[in-house]
């Protein structure tokens, strides 16, 4: 009895059953001819799954009873069969026997025994087989809600269906012939060709990383949910690409949160997420990620929240179309039972090639910042260095780059957005409940010395800053740099801490604040005034409806005696920002130059 409980393993799990349809009476009327076409069968299913990373527990006759680790992994899985064979078919000579399989796929509790695998989780994949037309599809409700908008293929409401021996009723979801699944596989390419189409694609558009202290989710200047942003002024010019223009260019979508949870809602587990995943690619050598002043021009001009870039393919694409991009992550969080499912792809464009799929699992929202977000991030890295034949490295969680505290995160995020708003009193209130909740949160610690220093309190804002100085281990290398270089602003060390800034704009040519800040040392520590605007109008045109630009271009024009241009500068600010703290500011600048 041990030994066999000892054998025994019950897990989640993502089950498929195929079978041919009429095999048997395929075997009656010609039993040579179907054993081949049953091997060729056999090779076409056999190849799919291994690429999708599938196992098969078990072979009868045509049926195969395979598990996936992910559900967009199973789905994408049944999809590029069902092409192979439809390619299969239509080469065949007229009046041949076709392969027309059914698949069904379902997601829940089973029971491993040895080799072997049971319980009712393997018995409604079978039933949801059978159910599926010939050459279709058919999956629970528990697979559609976990793989929607994930996967290329439309999956009609079929109804509420009381399947053989499964006591509730089951709601299904089919594809069949009339809406045949397409995909478009993965392909790999020749290094050299590999490089060559990133370059070409980045002579259009800039690279650069997703920035993330002193910036939110929802790019400044994007809509969030419920408004509608006006349109961003067209960019004069495009920022240069780095150096290592070799890398390729992700860009992260906002992760659905499909929990249901109002908790999790509220804490914005879907910025979170994305956010958490940013914080592993800045600490990950070998690829670039699209910033938010990209995002945030091309949003406010789509008129689109950030939410949306998660749930709607066709904007991911056009957001890869304006920015230069190769590679999308999006992803979704889902619960069944006690267990968190975190499921991300990796999508090339513009040919939405699906490149991976990965799936985490979890036992609460806090490990998903640590464990879930890790397995994910390596899975990612070794995605993208096989398909780029590149080396990319890195390894800490989002956890260790940030916190592992949800609440924390929360208020970070708030903070982040109010600092990029402008309202800095309540950006400073959302920031130090962050460090409150976890004192090591170096992020935190240096958006809020941008908070309090914006809002005219230096020695606070001094402190903050030694703060996040002290905790750089936790930082990743990207930000890491950042603040030691502004270490060099609390030394006084003008030229210096210009000379370090404009490194930093050298290697993240599209970060806004590399020449927000560099134009900040030239006005305050050099009082070279012109050299300043250089400066600020290059990070204007990357965030338009940013007022802290705006604020001091109008400064420094006034330090150099030309108030006219001061007010000309605030006046098309005014005309074309979204309503918040940010505007009424403005409008009480412009008013005390009058």
């Amino acid at each position: 009895l041990s030994s066999a409980s000892s054998d025994r393993k019950r897990k989640l799990a993502v089950i498929m059953f195929t079978d041919i349809k009429g095999y048997s009476a395929m075997m009656g009327s010609d039993e040579d001819g179907t054993l081949a076409l049953l091997e060729q069968h056999n090779a076409i299913v056999g190849k799919e799954i291994d690429r999708f990373g599938g196992r098969v527990i078990k072979t009868i006759g045509d049926a195969f009873l395979v598990d996936f680790d992910s559900v967009v992994a199973a789905l994408n899985c049944a999809v590029a069969m069902q092409k192979s064979l439809a390619k299969f078919n239509a080469e065949l000579p007229s009046g041949a026997q076709q392969l027309l399989v059914r698949i069904g796929i379902h997601a829940g509790d089973v029971v491993y025994v040895g080799n072997d695998v049971f319980g009712d989780g393997v018995n409604i994949a079978a039933r949801l087989e059978s159910q599926a037309e010939p050459g279709g599809i058919c999956v629970s409700e528990e697979v559609y809600k976990l793989a929607q908008n994930r996967v290329p293929v439309d999956l009609h409401f079929a109804g509420e269906r009381k399947l053989k021996n499964i006591e509730r009723p089951v709601r299904v979801y089919m594809t069949g012939p009339a809406t045949a699944p397409t995909i478009t596989q993965p392909r790999r390419r020749h290094p050299a060709i590999a490089v060559l189409s990133i370059l070409a694609a980045l002579v259009g558009g800039s690279i650069g990383l997703y920035l993330f202290f002193h910036r939110g989710s929802v790019p400044s200047g994007a809509s969030a949910p419920g408004t509608t942003a006006p349109p961003a002024p067209a960019s004069k010019a495009v920022p240069p690409a780095p150096a290592e223009s070799s890398k390729p260019l992700l860009a992260v979508m906002s992760f659905d949160d499909k929990t249901g949870e109002p908790s999790l809602h509220e804490a914005g587990i879907n910025r979170i997420l994305s956010d958490a995943f940013v914080q592993t690619l800045y600490d990950t050598d070998g690829v670039y990620v699209v910033s938010p002043v990209r995002m945030n021009s091309v949003l406010a001009s789509l008129r689109r929240p950030f939410e949306d870039s998660g749930r709607d393919l066709s904007l991911a694409k056009e957001i890869c179309s304006r920015t230069g991009a190769r590679l999308v992550l999006l992803g979704s969080l889902s619960r069944l039972g006690k267990t968190y499912l975190l499921n991300a792809t990796l999508t090339e464009f513009p040919g939405e090639n699906l490149v991976g799929s990965f799936e985490s699992r979890s036992r609460s929202p806090e490990e998903l910042l640590d464990a879930g977000t890790s397995v994910i991030s390596a899975k990612l890295r070794s995605c993208i260095a096989a398909l780029y034949s590149t080396q990319v490295t890195g390894g800490r969680s989002a956890a260790s780059l940030a916190t592992s505290n949800l609440e924390a995160y929360t208020h970070f995020i708030r903070g982040r957005d109010l600092v990029n708003e402008g309202n800095w009193p309540a950006a400073v209130d959302e920031l130090k409940k962050a460090v409150t909740m976890d004192p090591q949160m170096a992020v935190a610690w240096s958006a809020l010395g941008c908070a309090y220093s914006f809002n005219g309190n230096e020695a606070q804002s001094k402190a903050a800053d030694s703060r996040a100085l002290a905790f750089r281990s936790r930082l990743s290398e990207k930000e890491r740099s950042w603040v030691e270089a502004t270490s060099l602003w609390l030394e006084g060390g003008g030229k210096r801490y210009v000379d370090a800034s404009e490194a930093f704009i050298r290697k993240y040519p599209d970060d806004r604040d590399g020449f927000f800040y560099a134009g900040l040392g030239e006005q305050w520590l050099l009082k070279d005034y012109r050299r300043a605007l250089e400066f600020y109008r290059q990070a204007r045109e990357l965030t338009p409806n940013y007022y802290p630009i705006t604020k001091d271009i109008a400064e420094c024009y006034v330090a150099l005696g030309d108030k006219g241009k001061a007010e000309e500068a605030l006046q098309q600010y005014i005309a074309t920002a979204q309503a918040g703290h940010g505007l009424d500011q403005a409008k009480v600048q412009l008013a005390s130059l009058r």
